[in-house]
Protein backbone atom coordinates (compact mmCIF):
# COMPACT_ATOMS: atom_id res chain seq x y z
CA UNK A 1 0.00 0.00 0.00
CA UNK A 2 1.09 3.48 -0.48
CA UNK A 3 0.77 6.65 1.10
CA UNK A 4 1.93 9.96 0.09
CA UNK A 5 1.12 13.25 -0.82
CA UNK A 6 1.72 13.39 -4.46
CA UNK A 7 2.74 17.01 -5.49
CA UNK A 8 4.05 17.55 -9.00
CA UNK A 9 5.96 20.66 -8.49
CA UNK A 10 8.27 19.12 -6.08
CA UNK A 11 8.43 15.80 -8.21
CA UNK A 12 9.76 17.68 -10.72
CA UNK A 13 12.20 19.64 -8.15
CA UNK A 14 13.29 16.64 -7.09
CA UNK A 15 14.48 15.05 -10.10
CA UNK A 16 16.06 18.04 -11.34
CA UNK A 17 18.03 18.74 -8.45
CA UNK A 18 21.28 16.87 -8.94
CA UNK A 19 22.17 15.88 -4.96
CA UNK A 20 19.07 13.11 -5.43
CA UNK A 21 20.29 11.55 -9.46
CA UNK A 22 23.30 9.86 -10.05
CA UNK A 23 26.09 11.04 -13.88
CA UNK A 24 27.27 8.17 -15.51
CA UNK A 25 30.55 8.74 -17.18
CA UNK A 26 30.03 7.36 -20.47
CA UNK A 27 30.83 7.99 -24.23
CA UNK A 28 27.87 9.70 -25.49
CA UNK A 29 25.72 7.57 -27.13
CA UNK A 30 22.64 8.01 -29.96
CA UNK A 31 19.18 6.40 -28.99
CA UNK A 32 16.77 6.50 -31.88
CA UNK A 33 12.85 7.38 -31.37
CA UNK A 34 9.72 8.57 -33.38
CA UNK A 35 8.34 11.67 -33.39
CA UNK A 36 4.75 11.14 -34.34
CA UNK A 37 2.91 8.13 -34.15
CA UNK A 38 3.61 6.95 -37.86
CA UNK A 39 6.20 8.35 -39.23
CA UNK A 40 8.41 7.63 -42.42
CA UNK A 41 11.80 7.64 -40.68
CA UNK A 42 13.09 7.63 -37.12
CA UNK A 43 15.29 10.54 -35.47
CA UNK A 44 18.04 10.59 -33.21
CA UNK A 45 19.36 12.14 -30.00
CA UNK A 46 22.05 11.75 -27.47
CA UNK A 47 21.09 9.91 -24.76
CA UNK A 48 21.20 11.61 -21.00
CA UNK A 49 23.82 10.80 -18.44
CA UNK A 50 22.01 11.38 -15.71
CA UNK A 51 19.79 8.40 -14.22
CA UNK A 52 18.72 6.64 -11.00
CA UNK A 53 18.51 3.25 -10.00
CA UNK A 54 14.80 1.34 -9.66
CA UNK A 55 15.29 -2.40 -8.89
CA UNK A 56 18.57 -2.29 -10.05
CA UNK A 57 17.32 -1.05 -13.53
CA UNK A 58 19.39 2.26 -14.67
CA UNK A 59 16.69 4.61 -16.04
CA UNK A 60 17.86 7.72 -17.48
CA UNK A 61 16.25 11.18 -16.84
CA UNK A 62 16.02 14.13 -18.90
CA UNK A 63 14.46 17.22 -19.47
CA UNK A 64 12.45 18.06 -22.45
CA UNK A 65 13.77 20.09 -25.17
CA UNK A 66 10.29 21.26 -26.41
CA UNK A 67 7.77 21.99 -23.88
CA UNK A 68 9.82 23.90 -21.18
CA UNK A 69 6.70 25.49 -20.27
CA UNK A 70 5.37 22.18 -19.14
CA UNK A 71 8.09 20.87 -16.97
CA UNK A 72 8.17 18.14 -19.16
CA UNK A 73 10.63 14.90 -18.13
CA UNK A 74 11.45 11.85 -19.57
CA UNK A 75 12.60 8.73 -17.54
CA UNK A 76 14.36 6.63 -20.38
CA UNK A 77 15.29 2.91 -20.51
CA UNK A 78 17.30 2.27 -23.26
CA UNK A 79 16.41 -0.88 -25.19
CA UNK A 80 18.34 -2.39 -27.93
CA UNK A 81 15.90 -3.30 -31.24
CA UNK A 82 17.58 -4.47 -34.47
CA UNK A 83 21.28 -2.81 -33.35
CA UNK A 84 19.78 0.19 -32.65
CA UNK A 85 19.28 1.74 -28.96
CA UNK A 86 15.65 2.88 -29.17
CA UNK A 87 13.75 5.50 -26.19
CA UNK A 88 11.77 3.36 -24.68
CA UNK A 89 10.18 6.34 -22.28
CA UNK A 90 7.97 7.24 -19.00
CA UNK A 91 6.80 11.16 -20.00
CA UNK A 92 5.47 13.42 -17.18
CA UNK A 93 4.33 16.64 -17.63
CA UNK A 94 1.70 19.39 -16.73
CA UNK A 95 -1.46 20.51 -18.62
CA UNK A 96 -5.17 20.80 -18.08
CA UNK A 97 -8.19 18.77 -19.79
CA UNK A 98 -11.60 18.58 -19.32
CA UNK A 99 -12.54 14.85 -18.21
CA UNK A 100 -14.92 13.01 -19.57
CA UNK A 101 -16.57 11.49 -16.76
CA UNK A 102 -18.48 14.46 -15.30
CA UNK A 103 -17.91 13.75 -11.60
CA UNK A 104 -13.58 14.70 -11.98
CA UNK A 105 -14.15 18.18 -13.60
CA UNK A 106 -13.75 21.23 -11.94
CA UNK A 107 -16.68 23.25 -10.95
CA UNK A 108 -15.22 26.88 -11.06
CA UNK A 109 -16.61 28.82 -13.35
CA UNK A 110 -13.70 30.46 -14.80
CA UNK A 111 -12.24 27.07 -15.73
CA UNK A 112 -14.97 25.67 -17.82
CA UNK A 113 -14.95 22.13 -16.07
CA UNK A 114 -10.84 21.71 -17.02
CA UNK A 115 -8.32 20.57 -14.22
CA UNK A 116 -4.78 20.58 -13.78
CA UNK A 117 -3.21 17.24 -14.99
CA UNK A 118 -0.11 15.38 -14.64
CA UNK A 119 0.15 13.57 -18.60
CA UNK A 120 1.92 10.88 -17.59
CA UNK A 121 2.15 7.81 -20.25
CA UNK A 122 5.02 5.26 -21.51
CA UNK A 123 6.05 5.63 -24.81
CA UNK A 124 6.95 2.69 -26.97
CA UNK A 125 9.15 2.92 -30.04
CA UNK A 126 7.91 0.41 -32.65
CA UNK A 127 10.56 0.49 -35.46
CA UNK A 128 8.40 -2.66 -37.13
CA UNK A 129 6.00 -0.11 -37.61
CA UNK A 130 7.49 2.95 -38.35
CA UNK A 131 5.85 4.64 -35.23
CA UNK A 132 5.25 4.56 -31.72
CA UNK A 133 2.64 3.60 -28.82
CA UNK A 134 1.72 4.94 -25.84
CA UNK A 135 0.01 3.41 -22.67
CA UNK A 136 -1.99 6.61 -20.93
CA UNK A 137 -2.46 7.72 -17.29
CA UNK A 138 -3.27 11.34 -16.85
CA UNK A 139 -3.94 12.14 -12.87
CA UNK A 140 -3.97 14.79 -10.41
CA UNK A 141 -1.13 16.91 -10.05
CA UNK A 142 -1.87 17.29 -6.02
CA UNK A 143 -3.28 14.30 -4.44
CA UNK A 144 -3.09 11.65 -1.85
CA UNK A 145 -2.23 8.34 -2.57
CA UNK A 146 -3.27 5.47 -0.28
CA UNK A 147 -3.67 2.62 -3.04
CA UNK A 148 -1.15 3.58 -6.21
CA UNK A 149 -3.09 0.99 -8.24
CA UNK A 150 -6.59 2.71 -7.78
CA UNK A 151 -5.56 6.13 -9.16
CA UNK A 152 -7.90 7.44 -11.34
CA UNK A 153 -6.83 8.11 -15.02
CA UNK A 154 -8.38 10.93 -15.66
CA UNK A 155 -8.19 10.60 -19.75
CA UNK A 156 -10.71 7.76 -19.74
CA UNK A 157 -14.58 7.42 -18.35
CA UNK A 158 -13.81 4.83 -16.05
CA UNK A 159 -9.73 3.79 -15.63
CA UNK A 160 -7.53 2.90 -12.89
CA UNK A 161 -3.65 2.70 -12.97
CA UNK A 162 -3.37 -1.26 -12.31
CA UNK A 163 -5.42 -1.12 -15.82
CA UNK A 164 -3.43 0.50 -17.73
CA UNK A 165 -0.47 -0.90 -16.00
CA UNK A 166 -0.96 -4.31 -14.50
CA UNK A 167 0.71 -5.23 -10.94
CA UNK A 168 2.30 -8.21 -12.18
CA UNK A 169 4.18 -6.56 -14.90
CA UNK A 170 7.31 -5.00 -14.29
CA UNK A 171 6.20 -1.23 -15.50
CA UNK A 172 4.08 -0.75 -12.30
CA UNK A 173 6.66 -1.57 -9.86
CA UNK A 174 9.17 1.05 -12.04
CA UNK A 175 6.31 3.47 -12.14
CA UNK A 176 5.53 3.33 -8.70
CA UNK A 177 8.88 3.57 -7.45
CA UNK A 178 9.27 6.41 -9.96
CA UNK A 179 6.54 8.71 -8.67
CA UNK A 180 6.84 7.90 -4.59
CA UNK A 181 10.26 8.46 -4.50
CA UNK A 182 10.27 12.25 -4.09
CA UNK A 183 7.78 12.26 -1.20
CA UNK A 184 8.43 10.90 2.52
CA UNK A 185 5.57 8.19 3.87
CA UNK A 186 2.46 10.33 5.85
CA UNK A 187 2.65 7.63 7.97
CA UNK A 188 4.55 5.17 9.53
CA UNK A 189 3.70 1.58 10.11
CA UNK A 190 3.70 1.12 14.17
CA UNK A 191 6.74 -1.66 16.01
CA UNK A 192 5.21 -3.71 17.77
CA UNK A 193 7.20 -4.08 21.42
CA UNK A 194 9.22 -7.14 22.08
CA UNK A 195 8.49 -9.07 24.71
CA UNK A 196 10.83 -11.86 26.92
CA UNK A 197 9.01 -14.96 27.43
CA UNK A 198 10.96 -16.90 30.65
CA UNK A 199 10.59 -20.64 30.52
CA UNK A 200 9.35 -22.38 33.47
CA UNK A 201 12.45 -24.26 33.89
CA UNK A 202 16.18 -22.76 33.69
CA UNK A 203 16.96 -21.52 30.34
CA UNK A 204 15.80 -17.91 30.38
CA UNK A 205 13.83 -16.82 27.11
CA UNK A 206 13.22 -19.03 24.55
CA UNK A 207 14.78 -18.61 21.44
CA UNK A 208 13.54 -20.32 18.41
CA UNK A 209 15.56 -21.68 15.40
CA UNK A 210 14.46 -19.48 11.72
CA UNK A 211 14.16 -22.23 9.35
CA UNK A 212 14.61 -20.78 5.51
CA UNK A 213 12.29 -22.89 3.33
CA UNK A 214 13.31 -23.18 -0.31
CA UNK A 215 10.12 -22.35 -2.48
CA UNK A 216 9.79 -24.10 -5.82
Amino acid sequence: MSNFQFDYDTFYKYYTNDDNIKTKDMTPKEIWFYRHSNSEEPEKDILSNKYILVNGIEVFISKSKENNDKDELFFTIPTEIENKLWDIHFHFGKDSITPPNKKYRSTEENKNGQIDIVFFHKTIQEPEKNGKGRKNCYYHQNMKIDNFGKIICLQATNSKMDEIFPPDEEDFSLIKEIISRPFPPLYKKKKRKKTNKKSSGKGGAIKFRRKSVRRR
